[in-house]
């Protein structure tokens, strides 16, 4: 079994060392990765004693800034996390600065894109968020309009009348979500 890497046993020199990633458990994750190789994030969290949501959190981080790649394997049906080779070479530089008894300043070059968004794709974004529920309110409101109108049809027309709307208000948000999720 791997031994565990705790706060416990790090001792005050390679917590402060791992504090220059953002956090201890990171830290942690990223030494698993590196004597493991490719692992799912309940591998991990199971591996280093956390909870699921905990690992999830910092795989993303870690994900973001480019230490950590996710891949599927489907074989197995499950993502694998695996360390980047500027994260390979950032942990041997932070182990020799360590092993030296000097402070820890990462210098590899990583880029990180940062995307940023405009105007108009924010405006399609909400126009889609609200797409989702204004169709089917208008449809239920056309429904009750035609179910209340004051004319002379049975109760039936009525409420095949208000049906039809319901329908159509249940299947838009089926579809629009169907979609949403691709």
């Amino acid at each position: 079994m791997i031994a565990k890497l705790s706060r416990e046993i790090m001792d005050e020199k390679a917590l402060r060392a791992a504090q220059a990633f953002g956090d201890a458990t990171r830290y942690e994750i990223l030494k698993l990765l590196e004597r493991e190789g490719k692992l799912s994030a309940n591998e991990i969290a199971v591996r280093i004693g956390k909870h699921r949501a905990t690992v999830d959190k910092h795989l993303k981080l870690l994900s973001e800034t480019g230490f950590v790649t996710r891949e599927y394997d489907e074989k197995s049906g499950l993502y694998l996390y695996s360390l980047t080779e500027g994260a390979k070479r950032v942990l041997e530089e932070f182990e020799r600065a360590l092993m030296e008894g000097k402070e820890f300043t990462p210098k590899p070059k990583l880029e990180i894109p940062v995307r940023r968004k405009g105007f108009i794709e924010d405006f399609l974004r909400a126009l889609i968020r609200s797409g989702k529920y204004v169709p089917p309110i208008v449809f239920l409101i056309i429904g009750f309009l035609g179910m209340m109108a004051p004319i002379k049809v049975s109760f039936m027309a009525r409420a095949t009348w208000f049906s039809i709307f319901l329908i159509m208000a249940w299947l838009w948000i089926k579809v629009f979500r169907s979609i949403s999720e691709r």
